[in-house]
């Protein structure tokens, strides 16, 4: 029974408060080395650390204690994020109340920004160059790539029906915004929003796919507690306020990451592809002028995108396999084919290297890397072993990141270790992370080469 206090699936009782007031949350976890809990806090953000989050991870016989004010009022949800927790009823409701005459759930904001973004069904290469196999199976037998890009013994292959968001020039929704080189890395992801602390955030959202979803910020409050399904054809408007409860706080670094995503079926529209990186950031008059860029930014997502929770699974089928055989649905081969492993932003591998195109680093520029995990795995999964980036002179800058994730099976949170190899020296940062977070990295020239230095804001 996957409970909190002894209740699941919502039933929990007495958790309500009143907008503004000053609350204390005390979090502990039990159980074996598997039970590591990922709680997130729907609608509200809370302080940890000094660092506002709305995710925080509860290892066995740990305890955290959090503070909140909360500023949205309405029934949320506080729930283990996990895939399993979640369907499992690890869930609960919080209640926040009006309490004062002249509260109310709309803030009035001095800025606003405005995006145009539609869902959209495309077919989606998961691995549109395969030479990355030569050199990484050269002389070795068992090549697993097959199962997963080939249609042979009836498996799909590698290119699937998905959906994804996708911005556009105004809410005519005829002309959408070609994506510059550097933003080609995001792949599948939608466009990078950006917004300051301040700003009331208008996403004009059509929905383009041939059945209902939605566009959510994570851990930003809006309107209304119930996020809208948009119905196919319709177009709705979706606002996000980024308050200083939003923003990253003057202990953190000058901006936060989250991410933004539809919350119709949080799972299975994840799977088929909805969503993208969102970045909150203090104002700065140079960033809201656009008179400067502070930093090159890369959002790279490591996700198992699990095909067998798709929407599309059904088409794929019909559409890739001639007279599949009866339950093919059940068959673990099968199951176990789309289960797309590897991807980086849904990119299986890029030529030669472990990472996307379009990672290009200018020497000496200061650089954000914002990565995001999602898994249902148990297993611990070191990835991103050893890479090479390309700076724009075409010199090769080598720096290897290994990172351990601990059996999460979560959407939103990890704690995670970092190896950083510089000049054949290991070095061990341990970093607490939401599941998008940012590196600062740079190129500098050292004896004996250029070395990648990476730190995390957080």
């Amino acid at each position: 029974m996957h409970a909190i206090n002894g209740f699941v699936y919502r039933n929990l009782p007495g958790l309500s408060m009143c907008k503004g007031d000053k609350t204390t949350w005390h979090l502990s976890g039990l159980g074996s080395e598997t039970d590591v809990i990922s709680l997130y806090f729907q609608g509200n953000r809370f302080l940890y650390r000094q660092n506002r989050k709305d995710t925080i991870s509860v290892f066995p016989h740990i305890s955290h204690t959090v503070t909140m004010e909360p500023d949205s009022m309405g029934q949320f949800e506080v729930v283990s994020a996990t895939v399993d927790h979640y369907r499992g009823g690890m869930r609960a409701n919080y209640t926040v109340e009006k309490c004062g005459l002249f509260q109310r759930q709309a803030e009035m904001m001095r800025h606003s920004k405005t995006f145009y973004i539609a869902a959209m069904e495309i077919d989606w290469e998961y691995s549109p160059n395969r030479t990355w196999e030569v050199e990484m199976f050269r002389g070795h037998e068992d090549n697993p790539a097959p199962v997963f890009l080939e249609k042979s013994d009836g498996f799909i292959g590698s290119t699937y029906k998905k959906v994804v968001y996708r911005q556009f020039t105004n809410d005519k929704f005829t002309k959408e915004v070609e994506r510059t080189p550097d933003m080609d890395h995001l792949g599948i992801m939608g466009p990078m929003i950006h917004a300051s602390v301040g700003d009331k955030v208008k996403v004009v959202f059509k929905n383009m796919a041939s059945r209902p979803y939605s566009i959510h910020a994570h851990g930003v409050k809006t309107e209304s507690p119930d996020v809208y399904k948009t119905k196919p054809g319709e177009t709705h408007t979706y606002t996000w306020y980024i308050n200083k409860n939003t923003g990253p706080t003057t202990d953190q670094e000058e901006c936060s990451v989250s991410a933004y995503y539809s919350t119709a079926d949080v799972t299975k529209d994840l799977y088929s592809g909805l969503i993208g990186p969102l970045v909150i950031c203090r104002r700065s008059w140079a960033r809201s002028l656009g008179l400067k860029k502070e930093v090159e930014e890369f959002a790279l997502l490591f996700l198992v995108f699990d095909e067998n929770e798709s929407w599309y699974l059904d088409e794929n089928i019909r559409r890739h396999i001639r007279n599949p055989r009866p339950n093919l649905k059940d068959d673990e081969a099968f199951i176990e084919s789309n289960k797309m492993h590897g991807e980086i932003n849904t990119h299986r591998k890029s030529e030669t290297h472990l990472i996307p195109e379009g990672l290009n680093i200018t020497e000496g520029k200061k650089c954000a890397i914002i990565l995001q995990r999602t898994s249902e795995s148990e297993s611990e999964s070191a990835l991103l072993p050893s890479s090479y980036i390309q700076t724009r002179n075409l010199t090769p800058v080598h720096f290897a990141l290994w990172f351990l994730f601990f059996a999460l099976k979560s959407i939103h949170i990890y704690n995670i270790q970092i190896y950083t190899y510089i000049n054949k020296k290991v070095h061990l940062q341990h970093l607490y992370a939401v599941v998008l977070y940012s590196i600062e990295c740079s190129t500098q020239k050292q004896p004996g080469g250029r070395n990648c230095l990476c730190g995390g804001w957080f």
